[in-house]
């Protein structure tokens, strides 16, 4: 994983993506689509595979906010618990810009 700091860490990028794209509880979605997401985005270490990624996804199971309804080697998906409140989400951006 080397040397690269991202501008706005994993799990913020994460969450952002999970509010603008996935924020209803009925939706489910997978790390894959999130990941595939981040690196479009370009601030991930272009090196990184969905394995580096699998501590931050643990790390959304165990806050309580998306749950794991299934897995299958290394897709996981997730629901969430309920929809994510749009002042958390921007708080939690803006301390990193």
């Amino acid at each position: 994983m080397g040397d690269f700091t991202p501008k706005i860490p994993i799990q913020i990028q994460i969450r952002k993506i999970i509010f603008e794209k996935f924020n209803d509880p009925e939706v489910r979605f997978t790390n894959d689509e999130i990941f595939e997401l981040i690196k479009k985005n370009g601030d991930i270490d272009q090196s990184w595979t969905i394995d580096n990624m699998e501590k931050y996804f643990h790390e959304i199971c165990d806050s309580g906010l998306t749950r794991n309804i299934a897995q299958d080697l290394t897709t996981i998906w997730f629901k969430l618990f309920e929809m994510l409140k749009n002042s958390i989400v921007i708080l939690a951006i803006m301390m990193f810009i």
